[in-house]
């Protein structure tokens, strides 16, 4: 019997994006970022360098952050996975 481990490559990329936390989160503004885009499919890790941006609102913050996230997918992907993610407002910039 043999025995077969796929190993997937990951990458390391920038991104800049804006985040949608509710009134109501659990956490600060941050960590409640770093949490949602943890959750995103193509995501290993992420980790909020710095927040950009803050614009309140009446049930929720709109918080635009610089991260850094481990992805096992293609920069078009983790984009994609992005941009489709619900909370998630702006896709800004994605760098490698």
């Amino acid at each position: 019997m043999s025995v077969t481990t796929h190993r997937q490559e990951s990458t390391r990329v920038t991104a800049t994006v804006s985040v949608r936390v509710p009134e109501n989160a659990d956490a600060d503004l941050a960590t409640d970022a770093q949490q949602r885009l943890t959750a995103v499919d193509t995501v290993q890790t992420a980790t909020v360098e710095a927040i950009n941006g803050i614009d309140p609102g009446l049930s929720a913050t709109v918080v635009t952050v610089r991260t850094t996230i481990e992805t096992n997918g293609s920069m078009a992907d983790l984009r994609g996975a992005l941009s489709g993610t619900v909370g998630v407002e702006d896709v800004e910039k994605v760098t490698q």
